[in-house]
């Protein structure tokens, strides 16, 4: 409904229209990892109430649209690659056929399709009918492959064939869980990455990382930490500020005071537990992290950082456009062990 209500006509956001268009494209961006799925299903909240921005949001960061305005050159590779390399397929022999299969198993997606999207070129004449490019490498380079079995966006036997044209110094590591590529959100493969590019070592021969395994909330934390606020979206405000679940236990508030009046408070709540306040670089908690500790257990203690108005707009995390209401700050409460 939404997607035709868009079709009839298009939102308004920053001057630009978001239309159905715009919603498809903003769907395909979110659903290269179910992390991403909260937010898509804001977005589309959004639209449907009349607030477009999410949408478009979420449709520039699949087109590599900058804060300038201007994009970024990755569509335009990906098709002179495509097609310089001979990647396009020969057109299928019974189209009938293959439209009726696409409509029954993908009928969102091929809801527009006609015979005629199935047999036309997609890369024009210019380009020549060359040979698809054959991928081979017999030298003495460390290669990891990494592959997700869950991956929706490409198949892990695409990852099984290039290992096997890398040559015996190349190495597959099977990513078990979901999502599409893993460096800087798998714990496991940082560590493989980390070690092929510093010292050149490959790991084991079927090496399978599973997923991190978010750490667990201290027995001590309900009783010590108690902060009146709106707490948000754990897993969105984890990539915010960085702080990998596997590594930390933290959670966050919107607040409606200032941060020096939120800190305040928070500070005293957790003095009167038992805990001690000491310094980051500077005594500003929206520039250096303040810490809390217990001086009779080493295994105690807690970490406070204030995200300011300013810096929340400025890198849209305030509504309407991000999930933070308007003229909060925000509160991380966290834990490293």
């Amino acid at each position: 409904d939404l997607y035709e209500a868009l079709d009839r006509t298009s939102l308004v956001s920053d001057g630009r229209d978001v239309n159905h268009e715009v919603l498809d494209t903003a769907t395909k961006s979110a659903l290269y990892a179910e992390s991403q799925w909260p937010e898509l299903g804001r977005a589309l909240a959004a639209a449907r109430d009349g607030d477009g921005a999410p949408l478009q949001r979420l449709a520039d960061d699949y087109n590599g649209r900058q804060d300038d305005g201007k994009y970024d050159s990755s569509n335009e590779s990906f098709y002179v690659i495509y097609c310089s390399s001979g990647m396009e397929g020969a057109a299928p022999s019974d189209p009938g056929a293959l439209l009726k299969k696409l409509k029954a198993e993908a009928p969102w997606y091929s809801r527009d399709y006609g015979e005629s999207d199935l047999t036309e070129r997609w890369c024009e004449d210019g380009f020549g009918d060359p040979d698809l490019a054959e991928v081979k490498y017999d030298g003495e380079g460390p290669i990891v492959v990494i592959g997700g079995k869950n991956d929706p966006a490409t198949p892990f036997r695409w990852a099984e064939e290039l290992t096997a044209n890398m040559g015996a110094n190349a190495r597959l590591v099977e990513f078990s869980g979901e999502g599409h590529s893993q460096i800087l959100v798998s714990g496991c493969v940082d560590e493989i990455a980390g070690a092929l590019f510093t010292r050149g070592t490959l790991p084991k021969k079927g090496k399978v990382c599973a997923p991190d395994t978010p750490m667990a909330r201290p027995a001590w934390w309900n009783s010590t930490v108690q902060v009146s606020g709106t707490e948000l979206d754990t897993e969105t405000m984890n990539s915010y500020f960085g702080l990998k679940p596997a590594k930390a236990y933290a959670r966050y508030y919107a607040l409606a005071g200032s941060a020096s009046t939120e800190f305040a408070k928070v500070s005293s709540t957790l003095r009167s537990k038992g805990l001690q306040w000491s310094e980051g670089d500077n005594t500003d908690p929206t520039e250096s992290a303040q810490w809390f500790y217990d001086g009779t257990d080493s295994g105690k203690f807690v970490g406070v950082y204030i995200e300011s108005v300013e810096q929340l707009k400025k890198t849209d995390m305030s509504k309407p456009v991000g999930i933070v209401p308007e003229n909060h700050v925000v509160m991380a409460v966290f834990y490293y062990p």
